[in-house]
């Protein structure tokens, strides 16, 4: 969710840190903790699956990781 808001919303550490009642330290560790899980991911993919792909995935699945 805090990736999300980030990225996708367009939203400062600060509104975001806010809006979830946690501190811009923890969104900036969430953010950090969601780029190595991605660039971990992209690491792994075959050249025929485009990071695009990865993004669309990490989306949808990080509902339950934050």
């Amino acid at each position: 969710k805090v990736y999300r808001l980030c990225k996708l919303e367009g939203l400062s550490y600060k509104e975001v840190g806010q809006k979830l009642s946690i501190s811009e330290a923890t969104v900036n560790t969430h953010i950090r903790n969601a780029n190595r899980i991605l660039r971990s991911a992209a690491d792994k993919l075959s050249d025929s699956v485009s990071v695009s792909h990865l993004f669309i995935v990490f989306l949808l699945s990080s509902e339950s990781l934050f």
